[in-house]
């Protein structure tokens, strides 16, 4: 397995979009929106935060979390959110922050992809879900 080092993470900088999120992002949204149960959100890889932005407006209250590489994409993310939800973490398909059974949902969509140990990642990302 090759371990990603930090240095790789922050090099990546901001997230840098060719073009605004359209339908095709629309619709993941909705679709990943739809699947969630009760409880507790967490978006792996937040990029923007448009996905916790479309959960708050539906529940404000929800408590949600987001996860990103680099403080540079953190900043973004809670900037657009309105409040410090998105944190640096699964780096490298590994969770620092996260406890045993601490989240309801999760939800991962275009990452695993650039995770290089695909199996510790989803390992984790069970590790971290109430329910697999």
């Amino acid at each position: 397995m090759i371990k990603l080092k930090n240095e790789y993470f922050e090099a990546l900088g901001a997230p840098a979009p060719s073009a605004p999120f359209g339908l095709i992002d629309k619709y993941r949204f909705n679709l990943a929106a739809s699947k969630l149960l009760s409880g507790s959100v967490l978006d792996v890889g937040a990029y923007f935060g448009d996905f916790l932005k479309k959960i708050l407006s539906e529940a404000p209250s929800r408590e949600v979390y987001g996860t990103e590489v680099n403080e540079k994409r953190k900043k973004i993310a809670n900037k657009n959110l309105e409040r410090e939800v998105v944190r640096i973490d699964f780096i490298d398909g590994k969770f620092s922050t996260f406890t045993n059974n601490s989240v309801d949902n999760i939800v991962c969509t275009e990452v695993i992809e650039h995770v290089s140990d695909h199996t510790l990642a989803m390992r984790e990302l069970c590790r971290v879900a109430k329910k697999e």
